[in-house]
């Protein structure tokens, strides 16, 4: 079972409640196994960098749709930056746990799941990893690049300093002398 096949299944057998995000605004989701577990419908939001009420797993992240956002802790704040105008889905975690418990195919896939979500964490945090800031910035430009709903759109200098945990003047700084070596 892939993402869009699980958040079908979720569409089909939740009551789901729709939030709309506006482009460039963020958004504090409460996530856990006791609150609520969220689906993206639609649109790109990003998870910034890990912060003391954050879990790590789900930060540094891209989130498109049908990506799911499920956490095992109780219940964490996780703030959303919203790259385009985005949809995003709530559902009670208590009562998609609850399913998934009593289905043998979705305890199976929800493990296949956590699994190549640490694996995708482990790649996005690859970036943080680089010694200079050229080279993490123009990772993420990339990275952002590839995204089908990002073409043709720049990415503030805000919004990388957010993901990059870095000052959006440095980032403005280091777009500048980017751009100033790619014309030469």
């Amino acid at each position: 079972m892939n993402e869009a096949a699980f958040a079908q299944w979720a569409r089909e057998h939740n009551e789901g409640e729709e939030f709309h995000c506006k482009k460039d605004q963020v958004y504090v989701l409460s996530c856990g196994r006791k609150t609520y577990t969220w689906f993206v419908k639609e649109g790109v939001m990003f998870t910034a960098m890990q912060t003391e009420n954050s879990e790590g797993e789900l930060a540094n992240s891209v989130w498109r749709k049908d990506n799911m956002v499920h956490s095992l802790d109780e219940d964490i704040m996780l703030p959303f930056h919203a790259l385009t105008d985005a949809t995003l889905v709530r559902y009670s975690s208590a009562e998609l746990n609850r399913q998934i418990r009593e289905d043998a195919k979705l305890s199976w896939w929800l493990a296949e799941y956590y699994h190549n979500q640490f694996t995708r964490t482990l790649s996005n945090y690859r970036h943080a990893a680089l010694d200079a800031s050229e080279d993490r910035l123009a990772y993420l430009e990339d990275m952002f690049a590839q995204i089908d709903e990002l073409k043709g759109e720049r990415i503030s200098d805000a919004t990388l300093a957010s993901f990059m945990g870095m000052h959006r003047v440095s980032v403005s700084r280091i777009r500048k002398k980017l751009a100033k070596e790619k014309s030469n």
